[in-house]
């Protein structure tokens, strides 16, 4: 199918949050902070107006087309999601170290491994060993690891060839777990990196909270990142929505008037005159 290719998914998960985003807007939805998960920073570094629709989708497809050449280059390359406890996890990695990293720190029960097929099989065999759920993931190469570095630049070209226009709002780096640099040129040389680089999610939805955000909104389909967010910070620490609440299950505008409710009954601004205008 197409749209499992790294590619046209990247591309097709763009134009549906950017849509999604365009909705919240509509109802003068706003917010505080804004972070991604992975190709979600994109989508993230666009909702804050760091640069427009167009240049959104370009980068959507230069990074797509980098992560595809990246297994083109070196077909070497896989990555496990693993659910068990994240220090452990964090051993495992460091004892299979060179050929698989921790590439993405998702929750305190979820990790992903990246690295050499051989080191993802290896790392495979010992998780079911010790009676943890892992799962090989349908990747073009070992992303978030130094294995695609030959496949960059054709990305850092995609955003030399950009402007970047930092605004207030801040948006949190998967690299550093911190809001990105308002130097236009710093900030690109840290999106540069997010690619080869572990997702720190965890540490991100922590310095979040600390800085006082206390709601969530997850922009996308399905609500993944939502249960992760509420397995970090614990079931009565924040307010966690899904726009896709219902995860596809039912009409679109049934689960938009369940968010747009529970942000109105958390006292958020929403502008819900405008379906009186139209009306």
């Amino acid at each position: 199918m197409t749209l499992r290719k790294t590619h046209a998914a990247q591309m097709a998960l763009g134009a549906v949050e950017a849509a999604m985003l365009a909705v919240l807007r509509y109802f003068k939805v706003a917010s505080k902070a804004y972070c991604g998960h992975s190709y979600g920073e994109l989508a993230a570094l666009y909702a804050a107006g760091w640069y427009d629709l167009a240049t959104f989708l370009n980068l959507s497809d230069a990074r797509g087309r980098c992560m595809t050449q990246a297994g083109q280059i070196n077909n070497d390359g896989g990555m496990l999601a693993v659910k068990a406890p994240l220090d452990q996890i964090k051993h495992l990695a460091a004892e299979f170290a060179p050929e698989v990293i921790l590439a993405n720190l998702n929750s305190p029960t979820q990790g992903v491994f990246s690295g050499t097929k051989k080191g993802i099989d290896n790392a495979h065999d010992r998780c079911r060993q010790n009676g943890w759920r892992s799962i090989p993931l349908a990747v073009a190469a070992a992303f978030h690891s130094p294995m695609i570095e030959p496949a960059l630049p054709l990305f850092a070209k995609a955003l030399d060839d950009i402007t970047f226009s930092p605004q207030k709002v801040p948006v949190y780096s998967n690299v550093s777990a911190e809001p990105y640099p308002l130097n236009s040129a710093a900030a690109k040389d840290l999106l540069k990196k997010q690619m080869v680089s572990p997702v720190k999610f965890i540490q991100t939805i922590e310095n979040l909270k600390n800085s006082g955000i206390n709601t969530f909104i997850e922009v996308g389909p399905k609500k993944v990142l939502s249960g992760l967010i509420q397995e970090i910070l614990g079931p009565k620490a924040a307010t966690i929505i899904s726009l896709d609440i219902s995860l596809g299950q039912k009409n679109g505008l049934e689960d938009l008037a369940q968010m747009l409710c529970r942000l109105a009954a958390q006292g958020h601004p929403v502008d819900l005159t405008v379906m009186t205008r139209r009306g």
